[in-house]
């Protein structure tokens, strides 16, 4: 589970993603807000638990700041044009659940303009780390002065 910060900015963080990464960052992201919010039995395919997770507990009391946070994702996937030069088709199951889960809360994308307080330039840096080491010819070009640091790991406290 992880929501990838790649920037305090978090339309940026989404732009940064490649395909790959933002497809799963969409996906895990809806999965803590559902948990979070005690819906994963109400998802078009249940999911289980993972409230507890590490990633899920720092969100846990930012919920709207969550939902913008998942939107922004989603825009940015959107926004992609695939080879035949169409957007990439949203994932129909995740946002038909993100929709759901937005309604049933009553929170909405925009109800909350900034990241929790909890992101910091740390998190961004490790963040960025991980993804050089996981897709250097996507990552490497977007961030030449990050550390590409073997021993840097997500930091769950």
């Amino acid at each position: 589970m992880q929501t990838q910060i790649t920037d305090y900015n978090p339309r940026k963080s989404a732009s940064n993603l490649d395909r790959e990464r933002l497809g799963s960052n969409i996906y895990e992201s809806i999965h803590i807000l559902s948990s979070l919010v005690c819906l994963n039995d109400q998802l078009i395919t249940p999911k289980a638990d993972r409230s507890n997770h590490p990633a899920a507990q720092l969100w846990k009391n930012y919920i709207p700041e969550l939902v913008s946070y998942i939107y922004y994702q989603w825009e940015e996937w959107c926004s992609r044009k695939t080879k035949s030069g169409k957007p990439y088709a949203a994932y129909g199951v995740n946002y038909k659940n993100f929709e759901m889960i937005c309604s049933s809360i009553n929170v909405w994308p925009g109800d909350a303009d900034s990241m929790p307080p909890w992101i910091s330039q740390d998190v961004i840096d490790v963040h960025r780390s991980v993804l050089i080491r996981k897709n250097p010819d996507h990552y490497r070009p977007l961030w030449p002065e990050s550390i590409e640091d073997l021993e840097m790991r997500y930091d769950w406290e």
